[in-house]
Order: C-alpha cells, then structure tokens, then sequence
C-alpha cells in the first residue's frame, strides 16, 4: 500500500490515541504493554505512518478505556475538548462541599472576565 493511502480511512486515529494516551499520563512504554503491542509500533500509529490492525485498534481502546468507534472516527481537536470537560467533572465529583463552593465562587468571578460582550 502506498505511503500516502495508509491513513485514508481513519485519518484521525494516530492522533486520537496520542490524545487519549496524553489524558491518561501514559507514556508510549505503558500504553503499550498495556495493549500488548511493541513501543515502535504504538509510535508509528500515533505517528501515522502505519494504520492498526482491528485487533491492535481494539486493544488499543480497552487500554485507554475509549470507545473504538471513538479512536477511529473521532476528531482529535473535538476530543480534547471533551476530554478536559470530562476530567473537570470527574473532579469536581470528588471535591468535598466547602472546596466545591470555593471553586463555584471562582468560576464566577473568573468566567465573565473570559467572555465578551454580545452585540
């Protein structure tokens, strides 16, 4: 297969595993023994220089706890996005209620400073 057709079905797998990967505070040595597969391989795919095969790609998902159809037809910008909100949420649950006040209480000075006005 050509260089330039590798990626041409999933062209945002590469980079959706390196995001998950970099939210989970995995390194590529982790990630890939956690998924059973070799660092250089795990490399070139987030590279994209190769694509995975079904049963690397769902390996892959298990490991970062991401939904296959995720990593293969997400978009690596739209993830980030969601991501940070769901890291915010998972922290927010674990806050007692005098620190969830105390964040509350600094949102809401710092969010209208962030938006601008509506003309």
């Amino acid at each position: 297969m050509p260089d330039n057709q590798k990626n041409q079905n999933f062209p945002n797998f590469g980079k959706n595993v390196h995001q998950y990967r970099k939210l989970r505070g995995y390194t590529t040595e982790t990630l890939a023994e956690l998924a059973n597969l070799s660092r250089t391989y795990l490399c070139d795919l987030e590279s994209g220089k190769k694509m995975a095969s079904l049963q690397a790609a769902y390996r892959l998902s298990v490991a970062l706890v991401v939904p296959l159809d995720t990593l293969l037809f997400g978009d690596a910008a739209d993830l980030a996005s969601q991501a940070k909100r769901q890291v915010l949420k998972d922290t927010i649950d674990l806050l007692t209620d005098a620190e969830a006040e105390c964040v509350f209480r600094m949102v809401n000075d710092i969010l209208p400073l962030t938006r601008r006005p509506e003309k």
